[in-house]
């Protein structure tokens, strides 16, 4: 031990040596910028953004300045600056620049992989290193420009994901007119269209965010605009293209009875569909879409129809009312459009709420249903949007139905806080043909009790980091999703984890510098802003020291030294410190007792519970071998009472003892003993499940035992 240890230090100070001797400020300064320099050139595609921030070398000064001396005296700060402050301030702006060209050839290589049809690798190159490179840019950029790149990157992924559904739309199209399938190719006629309405929107956005990448950055976007643009054409174009060979043009014809129109006094209108030759579109039905509304209206043998519109959603200011001819998918003819003049006079409404929930929580849905009238009449309202709003958070929006009816069920945000609020339904018709108007009702919201789980072990037997799991739901086991949960380790926060949407977290965190043989890990939920309360759970993990047994050995005295008849009894000492990974008979192990096994059975049960009871302690608080020893100690002290069970006896001698006998628990018995020579001969580590495993079959002897009485 004494030489392991000198080895390690001598090794230690042998590394600090060679790094003094090779570090060097200006060495170090130049090593960086190769590094930075070959990857702006193509030769590294990657660095590491975990460390700190490489420091530059300002080659393009020493360019600018002529030589080297001018170089220096223009990177040395006044004397009434702070040194470090302007060093750290100029590497943060040189690794800033550096962020925001990383993310801008990205996007690049984004684009240019939508062009080339490879829309998995258009997702991969603004996927997890473009957002590794965008929380780094958060560190040393300002917000706007964080959220300009982040909002490209959004808008990109809605490109992608449009071109990628058009093109799939496109190659089913092209094949159900292979197949002669004509029904089936105007459906996906129709698809297209939107399908290439949604490139066009989303390009343009996507344009746009480019365009403010170069105003506020050194990045040339043109060529990538220019892509885009060149795919919104691609795509109207084809729409054109199969459009003229599906479809038969039709034309409307439309007449009304003066302009002024109301929710009380409708306008109506009359009209003619045909085809472009001029034939009458007769003896169907069909749909027309007035404003915001759809009619299913009649025609005649000539094509003719008539219709009364009632604004609801129609502004106030509108004066041309569009009409628009929306041919079923399986139909031959195209859609037309036709416009008539209209002036609005807008009409007040009421919400009426008849029935709501007077309480509710988080997990639970509040509730709300009413009617909508408008008019001299308080004529019903139908298809009109009503929004349900909780403590003036907007929860749901609905239209209301025939009848103007509407009702919502929606979840309890845990954003509100617990206590008495408003529920309000509310017309968002803001200067409109139906004015807005709105109802509400008072309800009482309730907190919800949180359950914390916690778990921490050490990752390995470095002893250098520690996994912390655990999981956040209500009491009545409703998962707590998107909510953070603070780590501290022996009262000083270390770290926030959010939990995912099964409620569940899953973090490592590093061990921190202490002498100490254990910390203390704390989970906090802090829910004191939500209709959530808090909650928090710790667990304490052993740390191994090399002057020191490993962290199962040796446990707390209080759980080996159990009181028995008035004495006090060492059963278990041995266990905590004789552990060896040579095969010898447990004798060995319990030689510290001071006595053989007891010969009491109850004094024996008594004491073996009392075992158990240390090892579920024991994986509470992570110590999960610890506990494995103790159900092995505790079964072992129930069994050895029989005459041939001796000191000297193995646990696989105590095994074959019961077999024999035809013990109705062997498998359980076989399951402990396993456990015990894993953790203790091949010093292998335990989880949680695997000590909780052996506590369950250490109960189920124990119990076995005592009900044959043993």
């Amino acid at each position: 031990m004494a030489l392991s240890r000198w080895t390690h230090e001598a090794l230690l100070s042998l590394i600090i040596l060679v790094a003094v001797v090779f570090s060097g400020g200006a060495v170090a300064s130049d090593a960086a910028f190769d590094e930075i320099e070959d990857e702006e050139s193509g030769a590294v595609s990657k660095i590491s953004l975990d460390v700190e921030p490489p420091i530059l070398s300002t080659s393009s000064q020493i360019e600018e300045n002529g030589d080297e001396t001018n170089q220096e005296n223009e990177t040395t700060p006044p004397q009434h600056e702070n040194p470090d402050e302007v060093s750290e301030q100029g590497d943060s702006e040189r690794l800033q620049l550096h962020l925001e060209s990383i993310l801008s050839e990205r996007l690049s290589e984004s684009t240019a992989s939508v062009g080339d049809r490879d829309y998995e690798q258009a997702n991969l190159s603004i996927g997890s290193e473009y957002d590794e490179a965008l929380t780094n840019y958060r560190d040393v950029a300002d917000e706007d420009r964080a959220a300009m790149y982040a909002t490209a990157q959004e808008e990109h992924q809605e490109f992608t994901g449009a071109d990628g559904n058009f093109d799939d739309l496109r190659t089913e199209y092209e094949q159900a007119r292979q197949d002669g399938d004509d029904q089936r190719a105007r459906e996906l006629a129709d698809e297209l269209e939107e399908q290439a309405t949604s490139i066009l929107d989303s390009g343009d956005a996507l344009i746009n965010s480019y365009d403010e990448i170069q105003s506020n950055t050194n990045e040339d976007h043109e060529t990538e605009i220019e892509a885009i643009e060149a795919r919104q054409e691609a795509a109207e174009a084809y729409v054109e293209r199969f459009n003229e060979a599906e479809f038969v043009d039709t034309q409307l014809d439309l007449s009304a009875e003066g302009t002024e129109a109301s929710f009380d006094d409708p306008l109506v209108i009359s009209g003619q569909l045909l085809t472009d030759s001029g034939e009458a579109i007769a003896d169907r039905t069909i749909t027309l879409a007035v404003g915001q509304r759809l009619y299913a209206v009649e025609t005649d043998n000539t094509g003719q129809f008539e219709l009364a519109y009632r604004p609801v959603h129609l502004s106030a200011d509108e004066t041309t009312l569009n009409v628009q001819y929306r041919p079923e998918s399986s139909s031959s003819f195209g859609a037309t459009n036709e416009t008539v003049p209209i002036s609005v006079t807008p009409v007040d409404s009421s919400v009426v709420i008849d029935d709501y929930s007077a309480s509710a929580g988080f997990g639970d849905n509040v509730t709300a249903t009413g009617t909508v009238v408008a008019g001299e009449d308080d004529r019903s309202v139908s298809g009109v949007e009503v929004s349900l709003l909780v403590d003036d958070q907007r929860l749901e929006t609905v239209q209301t139905d025939d009848d103007g009816r509407f009702s919502f069920s929606s979840p309890v945000p845990r954003s509100i806080v617990d206590g008495e609020t408003a529920i309000e339904v509310r017309i968002e018709n803001q200067n409109r043909a139906v004015a807005t108007s709105n109802d509400s009702v008072t309800t009482s919201i309730e907190s919800a009790e949180t359950a914390l789980t916690v778990q921490a072990e050490l990752t390995d037997e470095s002893a250098e980091q520690i996994s912390v799991r655990g999981s956040l739901e209500t009491d009545a086991g409703v998962p707590i999703d998107n909510e953070t949960v603070d780590l501290e380790i022996n009262n000083e926060q270390v770290d926030r984890v959010e939990t995912d949407e099964n409620g569940i977290f899953d973090h490592t965190i590093t061990v921190p510098d202490t002498e100490a043989d254990s910390v203390t890990i704390e989970a906090t939920f802090d829910g004191s802003e939500s209709n959530l309360e808090s909650s928090n759970n710790e667990r304490t993990v052993r740390i191994p020291r090399d002057e020191a047994p490993p962290s199962l050995l040796p446990f707390d005295m209080r759980d080996i030294l159990l009181v028995s008849g008035g004495t006090i009894t060492l059963f278990g000492i041995a266990t905590a410190w004789l552990i060896r990974r040579d095969p010898v008979s447990d004798d060995e192990r319990f030689s510290m007792m001071g006595a053989g096994l007891p010969s009491d059975p109850e004094e024996a049960q008594q004491v073996s519970q009392d075992l158990l009871r240390s090892a579920g302690e024991r994986v509470d608080a992570g110590a999960h071998e610890e506990a494995i020893i103790l159900s092995y100690a505790a079964v072992r002290r129930r069994l050895g009472h029989r005459p041939e069970i001796t000191d000297a006896s193995t646990h696989w001698e105590l095994y074959s003892s019961y077999v024999d006998s035809d013990f109705d628990r062997s498998t359980e018995l076989a399951e402990i003993i396993q456990q015990y020579e894993r953790v203790t001969f091949a010093s292998e580590r335990a989880n949680e499940t695997e000590a909780t495993r052996t506590i369950a079959a250490a109960k189920q002897v124990l119990e076995s035992i005592h009900q044959l009485d043993i």
